[in-house]
Formats: structure tokens, C-alpha cells, sequence
């Protein structure tokens, strides 16, 4: 279209330059003329040639925003889709925690509840070995006790057969003897 205008305007301005009969200029004005409607029919022809590409642009942009907007509502469907799913696995992982949460709260409390009782059993059993050590000492000191008075006992009887030796002897040595074995016979049951 450059083209067409540079060559317009050269020829407009060789005929301007140019002096001309009139019959030339008649000639001249024919040729302007044509050249004018060239031109026009040209710049008309291109006009409706653009209107057709902006009307064809036109449509296409139409179709792309339509289709840009079917692919947005498809992914607009697909993200709600997958958010959906995406909260649900929250919900679900929010109902395990609070499930483990009890079952461990549950756990904790069984736990307590047993060491309360072992607490329990194991403060009964040092009461009972406390009592039965106070018992075992009870015992002991009886033991030890009647250890001393069987002491005394025998060691009274000793002191007891050796006077009733002497007097015996005193009186007869034979009957003393058989006094003396009777004597060991009986404290040696006692002592067994």
C-alpha cells in the first residue's frame, strides 16, 4: 500500500512540476481522477478486507474467551473436586486424633487408676511386713526371752542337782549317782 502511495504522489507531482496543455491537464486530471479512484477502490477493498479479519479476530476471541472460560469452570470444578476431598482427609484426620486422643486420655486414666492400686497393694504389703516384722521382732525377743529363762531354769537346776548331789553324798555316794543320771535324763527331755 506504501508502494501505491509514493507512487500516486510521484506521479501527482510530476504533473505538477510539469507544465501541460491544457488538453494535457484535462489529461492530467482524468489520470488524478483514476488514480484517485484506484486509490479508493484499493483503500475500500482493504477497509472491507480488515472489517473481515476484525469480524473473523473478533469471532475467534469470542470462541478463545469461551473456551478459556469452559477450561476455568472445568478447573474450578476440578480444584472444588479436590478441595472437597482435600477437607473431607482433614475431617477424617481430625476424627483419628480426637479418637487417639481419648484412647490415650482412656489409657492414661487406666494407667493411673492401676498405679493407684499397685500404690495401694504395695502400701498393704509394706503394712504387712511392717506387722510382721514388728511380729518376727516380737517373737524374737521372746525367743530370747524364754532363751534367758531356759538359761535360768537349767542353770537353776544345775545349782539345784549339785546341792542335792552334795547332800546325797553326804548320806550315801551310791544312791547320789543314780540321782545325778536321773537328774541329766529329765533336764535333757526338757531341753529337747
Amino acid at each position: 500500500m506504501e508502494d501505491f502511495n509514493l507512487e500516486l504522489l510521484q506521479k501527482f507531482r510530476k504533473f505538477k512540476t510539469e507544465k501541460f496543455s491544457e488538453q494535457d491537464r484535462v489529461n492530467e486530471d482524468q489520470d488524478y481522477i483514476s488514480v484517485s479512484e484506484e486509490l479508493s477502490q484499493y483503500l475500500h477493498s482493504s477497509i472491507w478486507e480488515l472489517k473481515t479479519q476484525v469480524k473473523d479476530l473478533r469471532k475467534e476471541l469470542v470462541s478463545l474467551r469461551h473456551a478459556i472460560l469452559a477450561m476455568k469452570d472445568d478447573q474450578s470444578t476440578e480444584y472444588q473436586k479436590h478441595l472437597m476431598e482435600e477437607e473431607q482427609k482433614v475431617e477424617v484426620l481430625k476424627l483419628r486424633l480426637k479418637i487417639e486422643k481419648e484412647r490415650n486420655r482412656s489409657q492414661a486414666n487406666e494407667m493411673a487408676s492401676l498405679r493407684a492400686a499397685k500404690d495401694e497393694e504395695i502400701m498393704e504389703y509394706r503394712k504387712l511386713l511392717m506387722e510382721e516384722k514388728q511380729k518376727n521382732k516380737e517373737l524374737s525377743d521372746e525367743v530370747e526371752r524364754l532363751q534367758q529363762l531356759q538359761e535360768e531354769l537349767i542353770s537353776s537346776r544345775l545349782k539345784d542337782t549339785k546341792d542335792a548331789q552334795l547332800c546325797i553324798t553326804t548320806a550315801g555316794g551310791h544312791v547320789s549317782r543314780e540321782t545325778t543320771k536321773h537328774t541329766k535324763r529329765t533336764g535333757g527331755e526338757k531341753d529337747k
